[in-house]
């Protein structure tokens, strides 16, 4: 290296007699300086601070590109102009069209209850809970108000916000610009380009107009949420899409029990939010709201929209105008659409319902009796979404089957609708999680581990022997590329049991390994205490125990299916490990209830750690806090493991692993460990060393 930086022209330049030196003492203190301003790069990488500064600290270090790549080819007005189609309904005639305007009609005539009005004047401590969730970094409206000038405001200004909220609720108007939103045409993964309902609208909405949304959802939405049906579960308080898949997971399970076989259909619905009919949501409203302001201050709000569209290639369309729908950022229309398909109508099967991914599942033992149930609901499903100017995609909505016979691999199921069969998949998608027929989620954690190998990949470029980031931002980058990503991405109660988890241990084993810096030989059950992070295994078990803690009150998903006898449900398949039976031994097991799930893992892996016998144990008694020597630089944290583990470049395990001929030491040793190294060797030993100094470099 150095030589050929001796043939730079520019090197020669320099006199014989001193530019020897200069240019040696100029290229050492550049490399040095080269090496702290990438430590301190890397090292500055911060999660827990701030995510969209380490990821792009990330995608420069890396070489990645933060944007993606794929460009629109067809116009902005195409576009734009389909999402104007979306909301565009037919009238049934004129007939139909007078019932159609006579029902809102009638329902504003009805008197208002008395002591029921929820629209009261915005409080500034309610003001202060709107501002709480929203994030900074985020892009402005139309109105090129930045979210920063409201968080940084003094407090005249809080006051003043607050004082024009409220005088927008008394008149029931809203600025005309709050009516306009930038829509922004993301380009869909695995959909065609020049396809214009292959992108999805982002709907950049004026920040003010997102702070009155959520002040008056804070109003609502405690009156509204307990008239909305049980089995949706989509954007409501204490429920989840967790709960949501175990729910399904666990009836599916008791059926198995049961000797049954499953047939189910996932619903799909063509641009749900575009297509919300303004007439209806507004009977709806009237229907459960029973101050009527505030039904007329949401129809105002919702009303009359338009919006400019823009695509990555900086196309822009002129300005369009809805006539219905909900835009999609909006903090109101996920509450709205859950009010608007709040009466499903009742099926034979069981339904289950996230927003608007619709599933409904039918439990029998013979398939033509599953088909036939499946076909007589979705005909009733069909009228129902066809009478809410709904739109069932055909293409997307699949039938699927679940049970245990292997003889049955290859069943298709058969349900007609509108003259069409509807399209079979033996393993579909489902709120984030890959189905299979018994529910082995071997194509789930497979899809998982794939994503999870990106991220190591990441990681390993961070770390080096020489150049690598210290240990504490590599544990922060491994908890939070990694074992983030593999805990919280697919539902983590719902397949921590499947046979197949070893995908995604050995994953998170190689992250492991990076950030510790041990050889592959290493035992695996060593890396968790020298990381300092929980081993994978108790996290989803805490998982699990958080669940089932969550599924005894009343009122949630699970209550039903976690509270009812052990004697209602047989379990005859004992290789079958389903949710509930796991989640009641985890909560009697655990004594106090008091302590969250995360303090009950670490609990137990202190317990378990305490019982191990092993030289590591003496080098780190206690789990509870970081591991000593976390501090020190890569080159050293890298030794001291190797020190601590005992797998490394020593003649013991060179030999088992045939990389050399003898065990021996050069002191004349039968075997060469660590253990001699350290404290035995006359050529190796460090002086002036204690056993326990000597392996924690503190």
């Amino acid at each position: 290296m150095l030589g050929q930086r001796v043939r730079d022209p520019l090197l020669l330049l320099y006199p014989s007699h001193s530019g020897g030196c200069l240019w040696q003492s100029l290229l050492s203190r550049l490399q040095q300086k080269k090496q702290e301003r990438w430590e301190e790069a890397v090292n500055s990488i911060n999660f827990s601070h701030s995510s969209c500064k380490a990821w792009r600290t990330i995608n420069k270090l890396t070489g990645r590109s933060g944007r993606s790549s794929r460009l629109c080819p067809i116009s902005a007005n195409s576009i734009a102009l389909q999402l104007v189609k979306n909301g565009a309904h037919k009238t049934g005639g004129r007939e139909s069209t007078r019932l159609v305007n006579k029902q809102p009609s009638d329902l504003w005539k009805i008197p208002k209850p008395e002591g029921h009005s929820v629209s009261k004047p915005f409080r500034p401590e309610e003001f202060a809970a709107a501002l709480r969730p929203l994030k900074p970094r985020k892009s402005p409206g139309l109105d090129s108000i930045f979210l920063e000038f409201t968080l940084h405001a003094g407090s005249a200004l809080k006051s003043w916000f607050c004082y024009f909220f409220n005088s927008c609720m008394l008149q029931v108007k809203i600025p005309k610009i709050w009516r306009r939103a930038l829509v922004v045409a993301s380009p869909k993964p695995e959909k065609l380009l020049w396809d214009v309902k292959g992108h999805h609208p982002i709907s950049l909405l004026c920040v003010p107009f997102k702070i009155l949304e959520r002040l008056i959802y804070a109003h609502v939405e405690t009156i509204i949420d307990p008239l909305l049906p049980q089995e949706q579960a989509g954007f409501r308080h204490g429920r989840s899409a967790v709960d949501q898949v175990t729910l399904l997971t666990q009836d599916i399970e008791d059926s198995f029990s049961a000797k049954k076989k499953v047939g189910a259909l996932f619903a799909d619905l063509t641009a749900t939010y575009d297509t919300i009919w303004h007439r209806g949501l507004t009977c709806k409203l009237l229907r459960l709201l029973p101050d009527r302001h505030t039904v007329h201050m949401i129809v105002e709000m919702v009303g009359n929209r338009s919006f400019p569209l823009t695509t990555r290639n900086g196309q822009t369309s002129r300005l369009r105008r809805l006539k219905n729908g909900l835009p999609q950022e909006s903090v109101l229309a996920p509450l709205l659409f859950n009010t608007y398909i709040s009466d499903l109508p009742t099926t034979i099967p069981r339904k289950y319902a996230y927003a608007d991914d619709l599933a409904i599942m039918h439990f029998d033992g013979d398939w033509q009796a599953a088909e036939g149930a499946l076909r007589k609901d979705m005909a009733t499903l069909g009228e129902y979404l066809w009478s809410r100017k709904l739109k069932l995609s055909t293409t997307k909505t699949i039938s699927v089957v679940f049970h245990l016979n292997k003889k049955e691999a290859k069943r298709e199921l058969k349900v007609i609708f509108n003259n069409e069969t509807l399209p079979f998949c033996s393993e579909p998608k489902y709120l984030g999680v890959t189905w299979d027929r018994s529910l082995t989620y071997h194509r789930n954690l497979k899809s998982l581990r794939k994503k999870l190998t990106s991220h190591v990949t990441v990681l390993r470029r961070l770390a080096g022997s020489g150049w690598g980031a210290g240990a504490t931002a590599l544990r922060t980058a491994t908890l939070t590329l990694v074992h983030s990503t593999a805990e919280q991405a697919c539902c983590t109660p719902v397949w921590c049991r499947s046979a197949h988890t070893r995908l995604i241990d050995s994953t998170i084993n190689d992250a492991l390994r990076i950030l510790t810096a041990c050889l592959r030989p290493t035992p695996a059950d060593k890396l968790p205490i020298l990381a300092g992070i929980q081993p994978a295994e108790l996290h989803r078990s805490g998982a699990t125990l958080s669940l089932g803690r969550r599924a005894m009150e009343p009122g949630h998903l699970l209550h039903s299916a976690f509270t009812r006898p052990s004697s209602s449900v047989a379990r005859r398949l004992k290789s079958r490990h389903p949710f509930v039976p796991a989640a009641q031994q985890l909560v009697s097991f655990s004594d106090n209830s008091n302590i969250r799930a995360a303090q009950w893992a670490d609990h137990q892996w202190n317990t378990e750690w305490a019982d191990y016998t092993t030289r590591l144990r003496t080098l780190i008694p206690d789990t509870s806090t970081h591991t000593p020597g976390m501090t020190l630089p890569r080159r050293a944290w890298v030794r001291l493991n190797l020190l601590r583990t005992g797998v490394g470049h020593f003649r013991s395990c060179l030999y088992k692993w045939v990389m050399t001929s003898s065990a021996a030491c050069e002191c004349g040793a039968e075997e060469q460990t660590v253990d001699h190294v350290v404290l035995q060797c006359p050529i190796h030993r460090p002086l002036g060393q204690s056993r326990k100094s000597a392996y924690s470099f503190s």
